[in-house]
């Protein structure tokens, strides 16, 4: 059994021997405690591990593995009727360069747009799709224009937003 030092794949993790430590038995707790989770612990605590995992349970595309992924686990002996019932777009941010702002801003957009790009690939949607969301990321589209409100409000201290996105207000 290797150990998986430095390794966030879950399904490498358990295809390839790895040690794995089984916390799925905390994803019926999260389905159960709500919409929004925050996972606050420390660099190196297995946090990006932990949202493979998750992204394995909930993807319909592994909805084949789930028993060899999951069947020895917590989770695959009793398992959520949420399991394998989500397309998943899964963003990773932390290979962005802080450089400066030029380079956070095209790393974002780069990311942002490959991973929407294969979001639309791997779950067959028509190619006139990415089109779509390239109105809806660009410049212009509601989720730049939702970022960019975000980045205003955070930079002056505002603590609400509108149901409007573009709408910003103060609390005082």
């Amino acid at each position: 059994m290797k150990l998986p030092y430095g390794e966030s794949n879950f399904e490498k993790i358990i295809t390839q021997d790895f040690l794995y430590i089984d916390k799925t038995e905390y994803i019926a707790a999260l389905e159960e405690n709500g919409s929004y989770s925050i996972l606050l612990r420390p660099r190196r605590f297995g946090k990006t591990l932990f949202l493979s995992t998750l992204w394995h349970y909930y993807d319909i595309r592994s909805k084949d593995a789930f028993e060899g992924l999951f069947g020895r686990l917590a989770i695959g002996k009793n398992p959520t009727p949420l399991q394998n019932s989500y397309q998943i777009l899964f963003m990773e941010f932390s290979g962005i360069s802080i450089k400066d702002e030029e380079s956070i801003e095209r790393d974002f957009a780069f990311e942002v747009s490959g991973r929407l790009r294969n979001f639309l690939e791997e779950y067959q949607y028509p190619a006139e799709d990415q089109e779509l969301f390239s109105a809806i990321v660009g410049k212009g589209g509601f989720v730049r224009s939702f970022y960019e409100t975000i980045k205003t409000a955070t930079m002056e201290g505002i603590v609400g937003l509108g149901s409007n996105f573009g709408q910003i207000y103060s609390s005082g």
